[in-house]
């Protein structure tokens, strides 16, 4: 069969077999799902390894971002405060929430299009609102690491914070500013190669976009180096912090959180700016976006699952960073006879 590339939700491509246009049932729901099966017998769904890996690694991220997204509401509906919970928990049900439709669209539109149902056009075209979403989604976990996670961590240390948010602030809005440049010619791409008019003069855009990815992906390393070395230097100027669970949770955040953008940004370099000549390389393509697909997503999770846990950590909820060292260094003041020491 024919090949041709689809954008997946990382922005890179993956290699589908193109079936044959699809077909239509009859109108009861039984004619159509046997219709339905017939037709993947027919285009002999499925049939080639990336297609299963992709299926795959798609429905084992989608029970894994599930289950984040369930973590999440109980974290929500146990907090006390419904009114500061919904701050603190807010962007994490964005980010999430996000994810999880991108791979739900994702996996419905490679099974219709691997069944000969959906058109070449109307999948190609699906790679829009994946893109939206999978991007967005990165986005809100980036301004959850950047802004409340080390604004609380330099309040724990004692740390000038407001020069720090101001930073942090800065960063975000540039990067947000990439983002959106990066993703609307993307759209402007796709549009019109598989638009209903198709407009062939959007190639001479691909090598900015190129570029314009590229950038993006710097800058999210960037962005989260500024991160780690923010939440590194909280960790050294505030001991307590190194303390329980909050310690190893941070280690796996700072790991976790510059992980993923350089994973994103070396498979878009390897892909984007091999020269494709022989089946080979197209064969190593596919396995290299693949593997992308699988650690990016693997750490995506990893810097979820850590930010929510050092969010919801109760060494960040006290106001210990508000007690004087002056305060800190007096003895116990004992109350009368029969009482109890109190600070």
């Amino acid at each position: 069969m024919n090949r041709l590339l689809f954008l997946t939700q990382n922005g890179d491509c993956i290699t589908l077999h193109k079936t044959m246009a699809p077909q239509r049932g009859s109108n009861s729901y039984s004619s159509y799902r046997s219709s339905a099966g017939s037709m993947c017998s027919q285009n002999d769904a499925f049939a080639s390894n990336s297609s299963r890996i992709d299926i795959a690694f798609g429905a084992l991220y989608l029970l894994i971002y599930i289950g984040l997204f369930c973590t999440t509401v109980v974290r929500f509906f146990t907090s006390r405060k419904k009114r500061t919970a919904l701050k603190r928990w807010f962007l994490f049900g964005v980010s999430i929430i996000f994810m999880i439709i991108e791979i739900v669209i994702s996996i419905i539109m490679e099974t219709l299009y691997e069944c000969g149902i959906a058109s070449e056009r109307i999948t190609n075209r699906s790679a829009i609102s994946v893109y939206w979403l999978y991007n967005l989604g990165r986005y809100a976990l980036f301004v959850i690491i950047l802004l409340p996670i080390c604004r609380r961590l330099h309040q724990q240390a004692r740390n000038a914070n407001r020069l720090i948010l101001i930073a942090h602030s800065i960063c975000l809005a540039l990067l947000g500013l990439l983002l959106i440049c990066a993703v609307a010619l993307e759209t402007k791409i796709i549009d019109g190669l598989y638009g209903s008019d198709r407009d062939y003069t959007v190639y001479t855009l691909m090598s900015p976009e190129r570029d314009l990815h590229t950038a993006l992906y710097v800058f999210e390393v960037i962005a989260m180096l500024m991160a780690a070395a923010s939440m590194i230097v909280a960790l050294l100027r505030a001991p307590h912090l190194r303390k329980g669970t909050l310690g190893p949770s941070l280690a796996v955040l700072i790991i976790s959180c510059l992980g993923l953008p350089l994973t994103s940004l070396a498979g878009f370099v390897d892909s984007a700016y091999r020269a494709i000549r022989t089946q080979s390389d197209v064969d190593y393509t596919n396995r290299s976006q693949e593997a992308q697909t699988f650690i990016a997503n693997l750490f995506y999770s990893c810097a979820f699952l850590s930010a929510l846990l050092v969010a919801g950590s109760r060494q960040l909820a006290d106001d210990s960073y508000k007690v004087t060292p002056r305060a800190s260094m007096q003895g116990p003041v004992y109350a009368p006879q029969g009482g109890h020491p109190i600070r």
